[in-house]
């Protein structure tokens, strides 16, 4: 995100201001940029009953997390999110009708809804599917702060590659920049 002429990681972390050595703040930095840029955006959203827009920023933050954790989306819902109970399909079924829907066609596909007034996270009402956002937001919110929580020193070493690999170019525009 830009900013007049500073270009923001996260909320609170300018580019120029990461070093993509630095693990804790990295993984300070991260957890902030999802939080920040779609779970806490996707909670005022539905503070509205947004419902429809809060979930489609579920499906970008879990997209981001599942690349960030360099797995599949459907085997990360499978895997983390419960309502999907280990099942890849499910979660394909999921991903493909709304994240896919949405992002490609600005639509959920098929019989796919978001709707607030079903208790579940995931209701299969054969043809639809309903989703709630609400339990949606709350099962990614948990599920990241627990693969955040679980980071040994392997696993953050390998998350550090991956975030060199997606945003270095940008630290080091930004460290240019700053100089």
């Amino acid at each position: 995100m830009r900013v007049g002429d500073v270009l923001y990681f996260s909320p609170r972390y300018r580019f120029a201001d990461l070093d993509l050595n630095d693990t804790s703040k990295i993984v300070d930095a991260l957890r902030d940029r999802v939080t920040g840029f779609y779970l806490d955006p996707a909670t005022r959203l539905l503070s509205t009953s947004d419902a429809f827009a809060a979930g489609l920023l579920c499906c970008a933050a879990i997209d981001f997390i599942a690349l960030c954790a360099e797995v599949p989306p459907e085997a990360w819902l499978a895997k983390n999110i419960g309502a999907f109970g280990n099942d890849e399909q499910l979660a394909g079924r999921f991903w493909r009708w709304f994240r896919d829907g949405l992002v490609h066609e600005g639509r959920i596909k098929s019989f796919g809804q978001f709707s607030l007034d079903f208790s579940e996270l995931l209701t299969v009402v054969e043809p639809a599917m309903i989703v709630n956002p609400q339990r949606l937001l709350r099962s990614t919110q948990a599920a990241f702060a627990s693969q955040i929580e679980r980071l040994d020193e392997t696993e953050s070493a390998r998350l550090l590659k991956r975030l060199r690999r997606y945003f270095a170019a940008e630290v080091a525009f930004a460290a240019r920049l700053a100089n």
